[in-house]
C-alpha cells in the first residue's frame, strides 16, 4: 500500500446521511445502463399493425437511418417519428450523486413533463482480480482523471473500488433509491477537484500537490518490487 494514501489526506470518506435528501455525495441505488461501443440494437416491428392494435411481433436489428425515420407510433407505447426502442444492458448498481436538486422552471403554460427532476450520477465499481496491484496503486494516487478511488468500509457496506467519471449519466429522481450513506465534505471536495480536472484539464494547486506526493510514493513502491 502507499505510505501516504489519499485516505490519509482526506480522512473519513463516508458518513451517515441522516434525514438528508438528494444532494451531491449521496449514495443511491439505481439502474445503470450501458451504451455499447459499437452499433446500437433496436426493436423492429410493424408500425402500422401496432397503430391498428393488431398483434405484432418484434425482432432485434442493428439500428440504421431507417430506425429513426418512420410514422409516429400510438401503441403499444408511443414513439415519435424519430424515436426508437433501443436494446441496452442494464444493471442495478450504486451511484454517487454529483448534482444538487435543481429548481424547475415554473412558467405558466410550460409542460412540467418537459423538465423532470433528474440528477447527474456517477456509477460505483469494485475491484476485481483482473485489476493488478500497479493499477490499484496508481488509481489510489489519483493518476487517472476519470477514476476516483473509494476505500472499503465495513460500517457502510462499501467494497474497495472506484467511481467512473467517464460513465457519468443522468438519472431521473424516480429511478433513484436513497441509501443511508453519503460522502463526507472532504471526500466530496476531492471528487469535485478530480471531476473538474477530468472535464477541463485544469487541476487545483492543492490537489496537484497531493497527487504528486502520492505518485512519488507509487514510484518508490514499484521500483523496489521484484
Amino acid at each position: 500500500m502507499i505510505n501516504k494514501t489519499a485516505f490519509d489526506i482526506i480522512g473519513t470518506y463516508y458518513t451517515n446521511a441522516g434525514t438528508g435528501g438528494y444532494a451531491p455525495g449521496r449514495v443511491c441505488e439505481s439502474t445503470v445502463y450501458y451504451l455499447p461501443p459499437g452499433p446500437l440494437n433496436a426493436l423492429k416491428f410493424n408500425i402500422d399493425a401496432a397503430n391498428r392494435g393488431d398483434a405484432i411481433t418484434y425482432s432485434v436489428v442493428q439500428a440504421d437511418e431507417s430506425t429513426f425515420k418512420h410514422n409516429p407510433v400510438l401503441r403499444p407505447r408511443p414513439l415519435e417519428h424519430d424515436e426508437a426502442f433501443g436494446i441496452v444492458k442494464m444493471k442495478r448498481r450504486s451511484v454517487v450523486l454529483l448534482s444538487p436538486t435543481a429548481v424547475r422552471p415554473s412558467v405558466a403554460g410550460l409542460p412540467k413533463q418537459d423538465f423532470p427532476s433528474v440528477y447527474l450520477a456517477c456509477p460505483m465499481f469494485r475491484f476485481h482480480d483482473t485489476h493488478v496491484q500497479e493499477f490499484r496503486l496508481r488509481l489510489e494516487a489519483w493518476e487517472y482523471p476519470f477514476l476516483f478511488h473509494l476505500p472499503p468500509s465495513d460500517e457502510f457496506g462499501i467494497l474497495e473500488g472506484f467511481l467512473r467519471l467517464d460513465l457519468v449519466i443522468v438519472i431521473p429522481e424516480g429511478q433513484l433509491r436513497l441509501t443511508g450513506t453519503t460522502l463526507t465534505g472532504d471526500a466530496l471536495t476531492a471528487l469535485h477537484h478530480c471531476f473538474t480536472w477530468y472535464l477541463t484539464g485544469k487541476m487545483d494547486d492543492a490537489f496537484a500537490k497531493y497527487r504528486g506526493l502520492l505518485l512519488g510514493e507509487v514510484t518508490k513502491i514499484l521500483s523496489s518490487s521484484p
